[in-house]
């Protein structure tokens, strides 16, 4: 195992509280009280199964059981394991979420960023409006395929698939670097599908060719897309492999404590839907 790619629609799953409990109990007592101080139940259950995920993960590339995992941060806030054994050190992986679903992307062969964007927005009332607002995140060209690519729908598409390759690269070389994305320059060129990874996207980086970096991509559904950015990454394509509850809460070693009503009365009475 080299690659690892991992998706979780969270926007469909509504816990029992068995679940949730678990779920709050999986991670560290620092991580459950700022998760539990979110607004809304989306957000925190996309925060989550975040961090479960990168717990799964690390538990699964190292010799530490997921209930003795006890996660740090780098200067730049990246979240490591304490002690990191030789075997995680030779990995890169990074999270993300967005819409409906939290996905984790990790390689053995080199840096990785992934974003995850919903390609649809039932705010944005003014395209046109919108994308004077962007003007600056975008080359010419690139602004050029997104005004290209047909109707009010198909160009909004046509952006957020922009937007979550240039996150996805922004993401593995690193957070914090104040990057400019209008010295990136995507040419897209097939069509990522649920079925299909599309590997054939490359970037300018300051107008010049970076072959180095390899782009996957597909479609989660049909309103998201996500964007894996390898840098000197093998050829091989990986798809998402989309987990359910009981994958994301099967390790072995983790037992339900008694159940604590709180947490879960703090989760029933957050606000269920966002209003935006």
């Amino acid at each position: 195992m080299r690659q690892v790619r991992w998706a979780f629609n969270f926007g469909v799953w509504e816990p029992l509280e068995g679940e949730w409990c678990r779920a709050l109990q999986s991670v560290q007592v620092e991580e459950k009280e700022r998760i539990q101080k979110f607004r809304y139940q989306d957000d925190a259950k996309a925060s989550l199964i975040g961090r479960i995920m990168l717990r799964k993960f690390l538990s699964s590339v190292s010799n530490v059981k997921g209930k003795d995992l006890i996660l740090t941060r780098t200067d730049r806030g990246k979240p490591v394991l304490e002690g990191e054994s030789p075997q995680c050190g030779s990995w890169d992986y990074n999270v993300s979420h967005s819409g409906s679903w939290t996905v984790l992307a990790a390689s053995c062969d080199g840096p990785v960023g992934v974003d995850v964007m919903k390609t649809r927005d039932s705010r944005i009332q003014r395209l046109g409006e919108f994308f004077r607002l962007m003007r600056r995140q975008f080359t010419a060209k690139e602004w050029s395929c997104i005004h290209g690519a047909g109707s009010d729908p198909q160009q909004l598409s046509t952006f957020h698939r922009h937007w979550a390759l240039k996150e996805s690269y922004v993401k593995a070389v690193g957070t914090g670097l104040g990057i400019d994305l209008q010295t990136l320059e995507f040419h897209i060129k097939g069509e990522p599908t649920e079925e299909v990874v599309v590997c054939d996207t490359t970037i300018k980086i300051d107008g010049a060719k970076d072959d180095r970096w390899n782009f996957e991509e597909m479609l989660l559904d049909c309103e998201h897309v996500v964007s894996v950015a390898l840098l000197d990454g093998n050829s091989q394509t990986e798809a998402f492999v989309k987990l359910d509850i009981a994958e994301i809460l099967s390790d072995p070693d983790s037992q339900l404590r008694n159940t604590e009503k709180e947490d879960w009365i703090l989760f029933k009475n957050s606000e269920p839907i966002k209003p935006f």
